[in-house]
This record gives structure tokens, sequence and C-alpha cells, in this order.
């Protein structure tokens, strides 16, 4: 399933993103985002408004990629 999200916060452990249809908890995601493109999986899901704001956990990097994903 590919879906567009809009980006919400990001950190070197996770990142938060606002999309339209619910997720379930525990599910791998692959995100390909302008800046960096990392896998996680979803944390958390929950109802704000029309849509849903998901909290993902990033998938462990090697440091020195950590480094170069770093804002």
């Amino acid at each position: 399933m590919v879906a567009l999200a809009m980006l919400e916060d990001i950190s070197v452990s996770g990142a938060s993103m606002r999309i339209r249809h619910a997720i379930d908890v525990g599910a791998r995601l692959e995100i390909e985002w302008q800046r960096q493109n990392f896998t996680g999986v979803v944390r958390f899901c929950r109802p704000d408004g029309i849509e849903f704001i998901l909290g993902i956990l990033k998938d462990a990097v090697p440091a020195t990629e950590a480094q170069e994903q770093a804002p």
C-alpha cells in the first residue's frame, strides 16, 4: 500500500506523521521523504479529526548513517 502523509516531526529514533487512514500498531513501514528514506514500525495511531497521527519508531541504523541523516 502506498499512502501520502504529512511529516509532523522527525528525530534520530523516530517520526510522527499525519495520514488519512488508520494503520495498525506494529505495522512495518518504509518511508520515502525528500531528505531521507527510512524503515520503522508503527508505535501508535490515534485519531485527530478526520485524520490520524502515527508514531513511528525507526529501525536502528549504523552510527555513520545516523550522522549522515541528521538534519
